[in-house]
């Protein structure tokens, strides 16, 4: 983390790694070091861009500030973090806070490099959700989006269903993009409504819960352990398309903390500026929701069906489809496999080889599915 190239904290002597990093799309110096009390070590190199992204803006739909009450990350450091982890807009996502960091952002000089979307996490005990590109406010403000009601005399009804939450972000604070944050892990809105792999959501009370009135759901949460991605959150968002709920996906890091690591995961959206200062909002979240955009925790992944890339309808010409698939990656990242999924289950797997850039291209005949 550093702040305009400079950043100044005490160390004990002792022997340590060097690591000068700039997020996924570029490569990284590692260095063994040995500080000596009175001493300085100096440690150099050039940060080169080797993964070609252009044509997709970075956007980590979920993290958290100072301005949260779980968190102590200054905003300060929240923006330079984003920076240094090349992180190109963020959404502040703050509980039961409804604000942006767009303003400190141009106090520093950084509107160029990051650009901050006005956000709020939403957060009963039942489950959480985010709202993105929600309505101005005069300054920043906390329980705006209030998930109790209260009778005349303010003595407490009851707390909002998940339902009324979403159409009240939409309808009176204006988000653009309503999500529900983390479904599987930690105040888990799905595993709350019993709704996993196997269920209808038709089946459950709409009052209740109606996820027809969600924009996106949050498939990836860096507080998610890594087999249960699998066994549990890509089947069950699976099982909502496959029932005809088309919801895009969202990766969120969900950064509470300095030592964790912002815009890990994020998302890949495809873009007509690759200038976080250019960035339109409304356009930038609705491509999110056309399915035009992609979960990135490391890896670039270029995926076409027949052709047809991210946000595509693709319309089978006969009883077979062209996967194409072409993976790109610094050297310093390891890559174990590739899996190709299709309506939740497994239908190749492919393991990538060597350190050069494009680490996978293969192109994959596919069965076109029956019904």
């Amino acid at each position: 983390l550093v702040r305009d190239g400079n950043f100044t904290a005490p160390v004990l002597p002792g022997e340590y790694t060097a690591t000068l990093s700039r997020g996924f799309e570029y490569d990284m110096r590692r260095e063994d070091i040995t500080v000596v009390a009175g001493e300085t070590v100096t440690v150099e190199a050039t940060l080169s861009r080797v993964v070609d992204t252009t044509g997709w803006i970075s956007l980590d739909t979920h993290d958290h500030s100072e301005l949260s009450i779980d968190s102590n990350i200054l905003v300060e450091d929240r923006i330079y973090a984003a920076v240094a982890e090349g992180v190109e807009v963020f959404s502040l996502t703050d509980h039961d806070h409804f604000g942006t960091l767009q303003p400190v952002v141009e106090e520093l000089g950084q509107e160029d490099q990051v650009h901050c979307i006005l956000g709020n996490e939403v957060s009963p005990l039942y489950g959480h959700q985010v709202g993105l590109g929600c309505s101005p406010m005069e300054y920043d403000q906390y329980f705006s989006m209030n998930w109790t009601l209260y009778d005349d005399t303010d003595s407490f009804v009851r707390v909002k269903t998940p339902s009324e939450v979403w159409a009240e972000m939409r309808e009176v604070h204006g988000c653009k993009l309503v999500a529900v944050a983390h479904p599987y892990c930690s105040q888990a809105m799905f595993e709350f409504y019993k709704l996993d792999e196997n269920t209808d959501p038709a089946s459950l009370d709409l009052d209740q819960i109606d996820v027809r009135l969600l924009d996106a759901v949050e498939l990836i949460n860096s507080h998610d352990e890594w087999d249960e991605i699998f066994t549990q959150n890509l089947p069950g968002w699976a099982n909502l398309v496959n029932r005809g709920y088309l919801l895009p996906i969202t990766g969120g890091a969900d950064s509470h903390a300095i030592s964790q690591t912002i815009g890990h995961p994020r998302n890949l959206v495809l873009s007509a500026t690759d200038n976080p200062g250019d960035v339109d909002e409304d356009v930038l979240l609705g491509a999110v929701k056309n399915f035009r955009s992609e979960i990135y925790g490391g890896p670039f992944i270029r995926f076409t069906l027949d052709g047809q890339g991210l946000g595509e309808t693709v319309v089978p010409q006969g009883e077979k489809m062209t996967a194409k698939i072409d993976v790109f990656a610094p050297a310093w990242m390891e890559l174990g496999y590739v899996r190709l999924h299709g309506n939740g289950e497994l239908l190749s797997e492919f393991v990538p080889v060597g350190n050069e850039i494009l680490r996978l291209s293969e192109t994959v005949e596919l069965d076109v599915p029956s019904g």
